[in-house]
């Protein structure tokens, strides 16, 4: 009976060392399960600020295209309006150059005109003269 009941001591302190270790271990993983349940937190909140920054980065990258997009279509209208002008621009020189060769055909015409007519008018008065000559020549002969 002595065995038997340092035997029965023996387990209960052993039980009492078991239920020591079972209740350290219990805190043991509440407290890996609360460090857990903090990392997936963690790791939730991580996800989450990559998948914002991701967005973010996507918006970014829309918005630069746009920019871009503005910019090349900027140009397109820009390099237009300078072909545009330089076609006005051409064709006034070419209007110009136009008008320039009338004025300039109409100043040798009149030029060419106010010659004509002194010729003509030399012409004539030599023509008269010759014949003044004529009629003093046919009077001179008659008398």
């Amino acid at each position: 009976m002595a065995i038997n009941i340092a035997k029965l001591r023996d387990l209960e302190a052993r039980l009492l060392e078991e239920r020591e270790e079972k209740a350290a271990l219990a805190g043991e993983k509440g407290a890996l399960m609360a460090r857990l349940a903090k990392l997936k937190d963690a790791g939730t909140d991580e996800l989450r600020e990559k998948a914002e920054l991701q967005e973010a980065l996507v918006r970014s990258e829309e918005q630069r295209l746009e920019v871009s997009r503005a910019l090349i279509d900027f140009q397109m209208e820009t390099n237009e309006a300078k072909q545009e002008w330089a076609n006005v621009r051409f064709q006034l020189e070419q209007r110009i150059l136009e008008l320039e060769s009338g004025r300039l055909e109409h100043h040798v015409r009149r030029e060419d005109h106010a010659a004509l007519q002194d010729e003509r008018d030399r012409f004539a008065a030599r023509l008269r003269e010759a014949g003044d000559t004529e009629q003093r020549y046919a009077a001179a002969l008659t008398a």
